[in-house]
């Protein structure tokens, strides 16, 4: 197994090891391997740190074994695979998280992995919740170094839906869209939704019916609130396609139905990960009731199928 870590300078805070046989250490046929976590593989507060990974050099998903007694006190082993597949911004194996995994017991718990996939540890208050995710690069910010990001100063949401240009919008020739081409598409924040869910150890894979809730928003990088409705819409889709329907109301709660898939033994919650529609990066001209001439921006919508929101439903194995 190779295993490359991004901060290989750091003070190891945990050596965690995983088998391949499920009594871990006490079956003298096991294959052993460990994860090494640094420091900067802990999960904090606001979802900042580095996620370890490992290439495994297999071609499928595979079970492992997790040795529950090599997981610090106070702490979750907390397991991650790639994006949804067809998001156009995020790569690599540390996205959507599917398993955490506390001490708790003291025993050899089984889970799956895929050929690459990524590690952190959750520790103390940050475990009280589903674990962050790593940040979400932005479309803007994907080709930037980490110090190169920056948190907007907070501002009076208020005030700015006051006096939001977006507001009286209508669509006329004098106010236009820059953006050109298609709509890029890429995954919003993952979320927990629904109650706790079980399947017995004796039972085969369960799969309960559960009622989600999600309230869904516009989002956009032209610093004005996202009360922006049909008439920012009709303006921007007359030079960008959208090849799916979209939510472009301000914001709107769903609830729908969905199937679980819970392998015998486990237990757990279902997360969200919204399928959002970007515009490419484009910029207003022309009479648009005060927006900034030229500035550059984008606007993301939340993608829609049969009227509900699209995107990824995972189970996540809650040990």
């Amino acid at each position: 197994m190779l295993m490359a870590s991004a901060a290989s300078a750091q003070d190891v805070i945990a050596t965690i090891w995983i088998y391949d046989q499920e009594k871990c250490a006490a079956d003298p046929f096991s294959t052993s391997s460990s994860l090494t976590v640094f420091e900067t593989n802990k999960v904090l507060s606001g979802g900042t740190w580095n996620c370890g990974y490992v290439q495994t050099g297999d071609t499928a998903n595979h079970p492992i074994w997790v040795d529950q007694n090599t997981i610090p006190d106070g702490c979750s082993l907390v397991l991650y695979n790639g994006p949804p597949k067809g998001d156009d911004v995020h790569t690599g194996p540390c996205q959507t998280y599917y398993a955490s995994i506390s001490n708790a017991g003291g025993g050899c718990i089984k889970t799956a992995v895929d050929p690459d996939y990524g590690f952190a540890l959750c520790c103390g208050n940050d475990c009280t919740s589903a674990p962050s995710p790593p940040p979400k690069r932005s479309l803007d910010s994907a080709t930037k170094a980490p110090s190169e990001r920056h948190v907007a100063a907070k501002r009076d949401v208020t005030a700015i839906k006051r006096t939001n240009p977006f507001n009286d919008l209508a669509r006329r020739d004098d106010c236009a869209f820059g953006g050109k081409g298609g709509s890029i598409t890429t995954f919003g924040t993952q979320v927990r939704l629904g109650p706790p869910l079980n399947c017995g150890a004796s039972e085969e894979a369960c799969s309960p019916e559960v009622q989600l809730s999600y309230t869904s928003s516009v989002t956009n990088t032209f610093g004005v609130s996202s009360e922006i409705g049909a008439n920012l819409f009709e303006i921007i889709s007359a030079s960008v396609t959208f090849s799916v329907e979209v939510s472009h109301e301000e914001s709107h709660g769903f609830t729908w139905s969905a199937t679980a898939s819970v392998p015998p033994g486990q237990s757990g919650y279902l997360t969200f990960q919204p399928k959002l529609e970007c515009t490419p990066d484009g910029s207003f001209s022309g009479d648009c009731n005060g927006v900034t001439d030229g500035q550059t921006g984008k606007v993301c919508y939340q993608a829609l199928v049969g009227g509900i929101p699209d995107g990824q439903v995972t189970f996540v194995q809650d040990v």
